[in-house]
């Protein structure tokens, strides 16, 4: 019609506050064992500003102590695929039998979780925080569920625009000389008394002669 209508562009960032009481099993956070806690916003909010989105932890799992070792069979270059050493040839028959092009399998990951996954429902990922005691390096590793909340912005605002006035206008006024031309021609081609409507349509004028003109 007559207004001008404009879609919102806008991003938002959402702040938490609050406490939450949670159960504590098998934890050496607390001297006096105790099976209970508080969280605040910035031990559930994680990360603790995020664009449009925010993450709310319902439950977390805290390894201590975890120190990085050897793995004697993880040096060993021939169980890798390089640049100098490549076993897959193209027709050399191996014991794997993988060719070149499928020495490095490629994946595609599609995921809609539906809300009634119970193997992993929600949103769950892991941190770690590093530290250095006799001159060994630690990590503590906490893994983390809970809910992620993402949000979207959406509107429709329209004001008066006279441009777009007068252009509904002359829409209109197209309209209808459209349906009189359309109406027009089913009366004079398919409707019964077209005959009659084309004699009352159309007339002749006989030309005037000079003589009778005054």
């Amino acid at each position: 019609g007559y207004q001008q209508f404009q879609e919102p562009q806008g991003s938002s960032i959402i702040k938490i506050k609050g406490v939450a009481r949670i159960s504590v099993h098998n934890s050496n956070l607390h001297t006096d064992n105790s099976s209970q806690a508080l969280w605040d916003a910035a031990d559930y909010v994680i990360p603790s500003i995020e664009t449009n989105a925010f993450f709310i932890a319902t439950r977390k799992t805290i390894t201590y102590g975890q120190r990085q070792g050897i793995c004697p069979s993880s040096l060993n270059d021939k169980l890798f695929c390089n640049s100098t050493y490549n076993p897959c040839k193209r027709g050399m028959p191996i014991p794997n039998a993988f060719e070149d092009q499928e020495c490095f399998p490629a994946y595609t990951f599609d995921l809609l979780q539906s809300g009634d996954d119970k193997l992993s429902p929600g949103v769950n990922f892991r941190f770690v925080e590093k530290y250095r005691l006799n001159e060994t390096d630690y990590r503590t590793t906490t893994k983390m569920y809970g809910l992620r909340f993402v949000l979207t912005i959406a509107g429709h605002g329209g004001r008066f625009d006279i441009s777009r006035l007068f252009l509904a206008i002359g829409s209109g006024i197209g309209y209808m000389i459209i349906a009189e031309l359309v109406s027009e021609f089913i009366f004079m081609r398919f409707h019964r008394h077209r005959e009659e409507f084309r004699r009352n349509k159309i007339k002749s004028c006989l030309q005037i002669s000079a003589s009778n003109v005054y």
